[in-house]
């Protein structure tokens, strides 16, 4: 499984907000995926999906990851979301090309 990272590439695709710096490293049964987003106040809501481009269809969310995903307060550097890659189901590994796609969308406030 080792060998299968070092080959994937990492793609941040903000929408509203700007994903940058994006890099990854695997520790053990885990891939630490680190990104920055600017400066700001808002409540964002971030997405990290799994790609393949030798099956552009393929678009998994990932479900066992950690860290600063989802809804809440994630500006700044090296934001770290760890990802237990092996808890998710095998056939996602199959093909090759594989990169990530990272989503960031200001939530709007309920007033």
């Amino acid at each position: 499984m080792l060998l299968l990272f070092t080959l994937i590439s990492i793609n941040g695709i903000a929408q509203n907000k700007k994903v940058s710096n994006i890099f990854f490293r695997t520790i053990g049964d885990k891939i630490e995926i680190f990104y920055d987003l600017p400066q700001n106040a808002d409540t964002i809501d971030v997405k990290v999906f799994f790609r393949k481009k030798s099956d552009p269809k393929t678009r998994y969310r990932l479900k066992q990851v950690s860290g600063s995903i989802g809804i809440g307060r994630f500006s700044g550097r090296k934001k770290k979301i760890v990802w237990a890659y092996k808890k998710e189901p095998p056939y996602l590994f199959t093909g090759s090309g594989f990169y990530y796609e990272i989503t960031a969308k200001k939530v709007s406030s309920i007033q």
